[in-house]
């Protein structure tokens, strides 16, 4: 087995020790689309230019950077390459941070016998985070398993995603940054104008204010006590 470099040369891959079972065949979203094809959406400028500007970056460099374009029913980015990529990657949907792991770390996801079934695994279980500090490389097993034992801890127990909409918590808190973002927007264009600015809208331009509003709304009450 051999990884792809996003430029085109090739490298070894560590082998599969002797004696070892080989590695499973990968189920993830980076399995279903060929090395060339991935080559071609990660190489392709527009396509690139298109995730960026669909994230939002906090002034906090460590916190959360959450996706504001298409969502899956999961909660996880979906990125459309542009046109302008070559043959069989031309407007092709792809997970968006499948997509920015590979695009960060200029290296295609390959298994391996360490992990013979990669997943790009969220740290902050935000599936729409676009930070690459909150991402592993994992084995599909083991994110199943880490899921099962965090499930019960915020963000994971959002109240709003126990309805069957899975989305539900990274819809709100996309919703909120792109109304804040518009505020802010409107904010600015009366200034510019020298115009006053409305409190309501310059306290509706607080983009961090709205994605916290947003992200309490869906906390689960606290146990009550006996004493």
């Amino acid at each position: 087995m051999r990884d792809h470099d996003l430029f085109g040369d090739l490298f070894s891959t560590p082998q599969t020790p002797e004696g070892a079972a080989p590695a499973r065949r990968r189920r993830g979203p980076a399995a279903r689309l060929d090395a060339d094809v991935w080559t071609a959406l990660l190489t392709c400028e527009e396509t690139a230019a298109a995730y960026h500007a669909n994230i939002y970056r906090p002034n906090d460099d460590q916190a959360c950077r959450y996706y504001l374009g298409a969502l899956s029913d999961s909660g996880h980015g979906k990125l459309k390459a542009g046109r302008a990529a070559p043959g069989a990657a031309a407007g092709r949907t792809v997970t968006a941070h499948v997509y920015g792991y590979q695009l960060h770390h200029q290296q295609l996801i390959t298994p391996t016998p360490a992990v013979p079934d990669p997943v790009v695994a969220h740290t902050c279980d935000e599936p729409s985070c676009q930070h690459p500090g909150h991402w592993e490389l994992i084995d599909r097993g083991d994110n199943i398993r880490a899921y099962h034992q965090r499930k019960h801890l915020w963000p994971l127990s959002d109240t709003r995603t126990r309805t069957g909409r899975k989305s539900a918590r990274a819809e709100a808190l996309r919703d909120a940054i792109r109304h804040a973002q518009a505020a802010h927007a409107r904010a600015q264009a009366l200034r510019e104008r020298g115009e006053a600015v409305p409190e309501a809208l310059q306290a509706a331009a607080d983009v961090e204010a709205a994605l916290r509003r947003a992200s309490e709304q869906g906390r689960p009450p606290e146990p009550l006590t006996l004493f």
